[in-house]
């Protein structure tokens, strides 16, 4: 087993959940319909805050105090580049987290999800292509030389 396996299922079931959630905004038709796009966020806003922890208190620290300069130097370039999605994901939910505020400005609501979720997109799959390489290789055993 991958040392990231369980990074990447919640990277697949957050992938899951936006797909769900950009559908229903796509076909949105009132008020009644924000209800269940307010459910689908805070699954999604649940997921997140467990994910977020888990990469920005273990993974990142430690991939950050390799030996390894590949490693120390991509961990802290993403940590740079993509560390602020945690917090401006909680400034969203703070400000959408409620059917009565995403019923009451839909289009402005529909605007700012989609760049966000584009924004975690692309985390998602930078983290699952390049750093999540990484770790993984981190944690495998070295293999013995030919003399």
């Amino acid at each position: 087993m991958r040392r990231t396996d369980s990074l990447r299922r919640q990277h697949d079931a957050a992938g899951s959940l936006v797909q769900k959630l950009s559908t229903a905004i796509g076909n949105y038709s009132g008020s009644a319909d924000a209800y269940p796009i307010a459910i689908d966020l805070a699954k999604l806003t649940g997921l997140l805050r467990i994910h977020f922890a888990q990469e920005d208190r273990s993974l990142y620290p430690e991939m950050m105090a390799s030996s390894s300069n590949e490693v120390a130097a991509t961990a802290a370039t993403f940590q740079r580049e993509m560390g602020d999605i945690g917090p401006i994901f909680e400034k969203f939910v703070e400000r959408w987290g409620t059917s009565a505020a995403i019923a009451a400005a839909f289009a402005t609501f529909r605007i700012e999800a989609s760049v966000l979720f584009a924004r975690l997109a692309d985390r998602i799959r930078r983290e699952n292509e390049e750093l999540y390489r990484l770790a993984d290789e981190m944690h495998q055993p070295q293999q013995p030389r030919d003399a």
